[in-house]
């Protein structure tokens, strides 16, 4: 499966808190409790990964998102799917959470690192992720909804080129459930049974692909959804490109 190489995390988080609005900072090191529905149920689970670059002008700190507002976007979806909808007012809107980003990006404590990134132009990675932090268990909704926001630089995100088998019994993205387009901790499981479902029918396989969440239909009639670990694109040996469709379906053009 893909990964990144030479991955270093920065030492401080931001921690915002939904239903009270106040921001505090946190070690790198920091955790959620044991006890919570995000751990036990997978509720209030959701995270984004951002790619950003940084550079330092004249002794400030200056940086660059790739795609933020797809990230943004899709990130406060994800919280939304997850809350009541009485509660979907708390989510912050897309210009809070590139507040919030920066925010954890300029802490003092990571300023160290953000500066090594800079002279050494390693590309960077904010996570930024939920969890319920009430200390009770439950199938409900959360009770205190949490953002927190790391950062790490890495060297290189591996995984190309490889050997890939679509694996069709298994599904990750659900568009009837409206997941399909959200990134939520509970449908990566599916990836890691994915690539070992496909190293048992090709001994070398790196990589599984995933069709769309209708198994009752022919395998020729259903759609490539997405790679096991992230989106992809897809070109034919006769140089055509398959283009991604909302819900990460693709057809030709």
């Amino acid at each position: 499966m893909a990964g990144f190489l030479g991955m270093a995390w920065a030492p401080g988080q931001l921690v915002y808190d939904l239903t009270t609005g106040l921001v505090r900072r946190e070690g790198l090191d920091a955790g959620v409790p044991a006890v919570s529905r995000s751990v036990h149920y997978g509720l209030f689970l959701a995270f984004e990964g951002i790619r950003f670059f940084v550079r330092e002008v004249e002794g400030e700190l200056r940086f660059t998102f790739v795609n933020l507002a797809f990230n943004t976007a899709r990130f406060r979806r994800s919280m939304a799917f997850n809350l009541e909808d009485a509660r979907a007012h708390l989510i912050p809107t897309d210009e809070a959470l590139s507040a919030l980003f920066l925010q954890t990006l300029s802490l003092p404590e990571n300023r160290p690192h953000m500066l090594e990134m800079a002279r050494t132009r390693r590309q960077g990675y904010l996570r930024p992720f939920t969890a319920d932090e009430d200390r009770s268990i439950g199938v409900t909704f959360p009770k205190t909804p949490t953002i927190r926001v790391v950062a790490a630089g890495y060297d290189g995100y591996m995984g190309e080129p490889f050997h890939g088998v679509v694996v069709p019994e298994l599904v990750r993205a659900m568009g009837v459930n409206g997941t399909g387009c959200l990134k939520l901790g509970t449908n990566y499981l599916m990836s890691v049974k994915a690539v070992q479902a496909a190293q048992a029918r090709l001994p070398g396989a790196s990589a599984a692909l995933f069709l769309d969440d209708r198994p009752h239909e022919p395998v020729e009639q259903r759609l490539l959804t997405e790679w096991d670990s992230s989106a992809a694109m897809i070109a034919l040996a006769d140089g055509r490109v398959l283009w991604q469709q909302p819900y990460s379906n693709y057809q030709l053009v």
